[in-house]
């Protein structure tokens, strides 16, 4: 073999140790992000868990303040009505009342005239 030849052959094997050398270096630096990104896809699970489990419990009370306000309003309203059926009860008593004052009223005066009839 000649010189050249040898030359040749030695940069052939030079180029393809430093072509797997660095591709052996790739394969690792690739690993190393697969596994930091595994580790990121766990974090984030874990993550979605958390606030998937905080907006339950979020929800479960806001549920629940709803409902209270809810059967407040409800309460409310019933008492409203209550308070509506009395006025009603009151201002009919009233009406039935001031009828009946009236008519007594009515009553006296005429006896009154009956009496200044009665003297004159």
């Amino acid at each position: 073999m000649s010189k050249n030849t040898r030359k040749k052959n030695i940069i052939n094997i030079i180029a393809i140790l430093v072509t797997g050398l660095v591709i052996v270096m790739e394969k690792i630096a690739n690993n190393k992000k697969i596994e930091e990104l595994e580790e990121k896809v766990i974090d984030i699970g874990n993550e979605y868990n958390e606030i998937s489990l905080r907006q339950e419990r979020y929800n479960e009370i806001n549920n629940a303040s709803m409902s209270m306000i809810s059967d407040e309003i409800c309460s409310i309203y019933q008492h409203i009505e209550a308070l509506s059926n009395i006025q009603e009860s009151k201002d009919k008593f009233t009406d039935e009342n001031k009828e009946s004052q009236k008519l007594i009223v009515y009553e006296q005066i005429s006896k009154i005239k009956k009496i200044d009839g009665d003297w004159r």
